[in-house]
């Protein structure tokens, strides 16, 4: 997990295929979404938005051609209505 922008997070999970990684971006969104925080005597709600995609070595993509596809489907995400998991 590393930060890659402002508000943007990277998780590399070696070994998930595509439906794994969605089911992981959706559980995170969940838990997320279900999560209250308290900050003083203010309750806090967050919603998170998921660009997911895969990096299939044999197929010669690079890194950044997986981190490009996950973030266009980050941005969809967000163009659909926030609170998504989006596939890349």
């Amino acid at each position: 997990l590393c930060r890659h922008g402002g508000e943007e997070f990277v998780l590399l999970l070696p070994e998930t295929n595509l439906q794994g990684a969605v089911k992981i971006a959706e559980s995170l969104r969940l838990e997320f979404q279900n999560h209250t925080y308290a900050l003083g005597e203010t309750n806090i709600h967050f919603t998170a938005s998921f660009g997911v995609s895969t990096l299939d070595i044999g197929l010669a993509s690079t890194l950044e051609e997986g981190i490009k596809r996950a973030d266009d489907a980050l941005y969809r995400a967000k163009r659909l209505g926030k609170n998504k998991v989006e596939v890349g």
